[in-house]
């Protein structure tokens, strides 16, 4: 079969691109195979709590919410901490009044108080969907809130430790940093939720614990928002409705699972297919995201037009993740259907799925990714805050969307 000469061009660039950045491709390549394996891990517990999904009706609503969350507040950090690094101006401490301290601080607020605010936003849009018998606001709130102190704890520490290690052995941070956080985000949060279901079981306790920690959460964003510290006023100020919105985008991803719950009980390895296929498509569409904002912020892309040619790079960088990675994902959740003896199609149907679905939602994750970036930054707002909160929480709901339309396509 002859090739194009205008496929071979594009062939040429991508391998002149990848060839002249393998270190970006890389250490992409690690993180993301990290993530795929912490993500799996998440996928698989997924799978088997199938009928606690089932008991409490909205829990999946709220868990592709609650799990990205610590994506979108920590990724955000995370592409802060590189831009400083790329600046020069990151010095890490602990003391409140350094940027890295009100950046830790606003961090953790974040993750709290935006907890609260998704169990209300679930609670109400499984209303309105029609959720037969969701559970309670008060459960609603001790899940999302007490679920989310752990993991708040441990990827916080994680995306520090990452961003020591990058600046100390000169890595990009951009690279590395989104996916190994959101997959831990993954991997910690789903169990979280889990634990905090022991609550709701306990009657008025129940009740009693979702109020009290829904007024904590509000205290603890009232003292930050209301703090002398500017920077920590400022990015509390642009970062909460942005991630506020993205958390009700995948609040939609997880009605779009929760109207599938029940046809999928019958194949529950998609299940375990969910949390790294919305895992891995909102890292590479942060990893381009977080690109283009460092590029941004050095003056090295334009941000007055979009100029597709200065971004090929990172697009094809994208790409290059993507096809391997999908594939991998396919490959693993296929023979996790024999291990696991989980009901599930044949296994080319599986891998089909896995690289369809994640090959096109990754595109659209990268144009929003780069357009979020570019309409920020020329707003005079900063892409740190808002790119990879966007484009993680709407990959949640085209991940969603597209692998329950490829599924229903190809298997269902």
């Amino acid at each position: 079969m002859k090739i194009r000469p205008t496929s071979q061009r594009i062939i040429k660039r991508v391998m002149f691109l990848n060839s002249v950045d393998k270190s970006s491709v890389k250490s992409g390549s690690i993180a993301l195979g990290i993530s795929l394996f912490t993500a799996l891990a998440a996928g698989i517990i997924l799978g088997s709590i199938t009928d606690t999904l089932l008991e409490l009706p909205g829990l999946i609503v709220l868990a592709p919410a609650a799990i990205g969350l610590r994506g979108n507040v920590f990724g955000a950090l995370a592409s802060r901490l590189s831009t400083m690094a790329r600046l020069g101006e990151l010095r890490f401490s602990r003391k409140i009044n350094t940027n890295v301290g009100q950046n830790l601080l606003a961090s953790i607020s974040l993750s709290i108080f935006c907890s609260f605010v998704l169990a209300l936003l679930a609670k109400i849009v499984s209303e309105a969907f029609g959720t037969d018998k969701a559970i309670s606001l008060a459960d609603f709130f001790t899940i999302s809130i007490i679920g989310a102190i752990i993991p708040t704890l441990i990827v916080l520490f994680v995306t520090i430790f990452l961003a020591k290690i990058c600046v100390k052995r000169d890595w990009d941070l951009d690279n590395i940093a989104a996916p190994i956080v959101t997959a831990t985000g993954d991997l910690v949060t789903i169990p979280s939720l889990l634990f905090a279901t022991i609550f709701i079981k306990l009657g008025w306790i129940s009740t009693f614990v979702g109020f009290v920690s829904a007024a904590a959460a509000i205290a603890i964003f009232l003292l930050s928002i209301f703090s002398k510290y500017m920077l920590l006023k400022r990015i509390i100020r642009e970062s909460t409705p942005v991630i506020i919105v993205g958390g009700l985008i995948s609040i939609f991803a997880g009605i779009t699972v929760q109207g599938r719950l029940e046809s999928l009980s019958q194949f529950t390895i998609f299940l375990v297919l969910v949390p790294p296929l919305l895992s891995i498509n909102g890292s590479i569409g942060s990893i381009l995201s977080a690109r283009i904002s460092t590029k941004l912020h050095l003056g090295t892309l334009p941000s007055h037009k979009i100029s597709i040619p200065g971004a090929s790079e990172d697009f094809a960088i994208a790409y290059s993740l993507a096809v391997p990675i999908f594939l991998l994902i396919g490959i693993f959740v296929s023979v996790f259907t024999v291990v696991g003896h989980l009901s599930g199609p044949s296994n080319i149907l599986l891998i089909l799925v896995s690289l369809i679905a994640g090959l096109i939602a990754t595109t659209f994750s990268n144009i929003i990714g780069y357009i979020t970036a570019i309409i920020t930054y020329r707003f005079g707002l900063d892409p740190d805050n808002f790119a990879v909160p966007t484009v993680t929480s709407v990959s949640d709901l085209i991940g969603a969307v597209v692998l329950m339309s490829t599924i229903g396509v190809l298997v269902l």
